[in-house]
């Protein structure tokens, strides 16, 4: 029973992971705002 308790305990901040990977598009305007930041530094 206690080996039962783990694995979910374990399956919990999986699925929490799975999810906030789930948002792909706020992901990406980060990586295109940092893009833009080190364009401006490197132009510096």
């Amino acid at each position: 029973m206690e080996e039962e308790s783990e694995e979910r305990s374990s399956q919990a901040p999986f699925r929490k992971t799975n999810r906030h990977v789930v948002p792909r598009a706020p992901v990406s305007i980060w990586i295109s705002k940092n893009h833009s930041y080190i364009k401006k530094e490197n132009v510096y």
